[in-house]
């Protein structure tokens, strides 16, 4: 797979802040390039692909590299990270990954551990060509509200029909600007198409009321029977 490359922003050791597996030490390998502009994205040097990327290690040292890489290189990037600390996975975040379709299949295709590919789904089909055993697909839904992201309802909708059941969590990230009835609808969707047992992550992007909180809790318990409310943990640690 030598002649695949894309543009990698950084790769890194840290705590999974978010979703299914918060709290476990992972290997992140963060892609560069997103179609989407979301209002509240933590990330924006992410957007685009940059010509320059940095591997960082725990002790605050970084090593720059010029893009594109191949999946080679990312590979023995993510390796050398076992010398200074062990990692449980490999989690695939951007940017958006899916955007980089045939380096995001390369990336998986020699991966050494288990996968976790966060994505907000927006070419849907990929996530269906690499529908595999050891990828976990961490999915975000784009409320419009909020995002800005007007056809995002299509777009989530599209990416749960390509996703299997048992490698996939839904995460809804809330600023507060949404209504009770998109949560719903989120809801109501994951558990239509993939039944009421997918974990679904009502994660708030900053302090929201307390009662709007629940109101979002209550209704998608009402389709789904694991939900949970996680904030971005990586960011209160203050974590990369």
């Amino acid at each position: 797979m030598g002649f695949l490359k894309g543009f990698v922003h950084e790769i890194f050791l840290s705590v999974q802040g978010e979703g299914l597996f918060v709290g476990e030490v992972h290997a992140f390998v963060r892609m560069g390039g997103c179609p989407l502009r979301c209002r509240y994205c933590d990330t924006p040097e992410g957007l685009t692909p940059r010509r320059q990327g940095k591997i960082l290690f725990p002790e605050m040292t970084t090593k720059l590299f010029s893009n594109p890489v191949t999946v080679e290189f990312v590979k023995d990037a993510v390796k050398s990270l076992t010398e200074h600390a062990p990692f449980s996975r490999m989690c695939i975040t951007g940017g958006e990954p899916t955007y980089q379709k045939e380096f995001l299949k390369g990336l998986v295709a020699l991966a050494d551990a288990p996968v976790v590919l966060e994505t907000a789904g927006v070419y849907p089909s990929v996530l269906k060509e690499i529908s595999d055993a050891n990828v976990h697909v961490s999915l975000d839904v784009k409320f419009p509200r909020s995002s800005g992201i007007r056809n995002g309802w299509d777009i989530f909708q599209e990416a749960l029909i390509n996703v299997s059941s048992s490698s996939l969590s839904v995460k809804a990230v809330v600023s507060g600007q949404e209504e009770p009835e998109e949560v719903k609808r989120a809801a109501e969707l994951t558990a239509r198409i993939h039944g009421e047992q997918v974990p679904f992550f009502i994660q708030p992007v900053e302090k929201i009321p307390y009662d709007l909180l629940m109101s979002f809790y209550r209704i998608a318990c009402e389709h789904l029977t694991h939900v949970r409310v996680i904030p971005q943990v990586h960011k209160c640690l203050d974590l990369p």
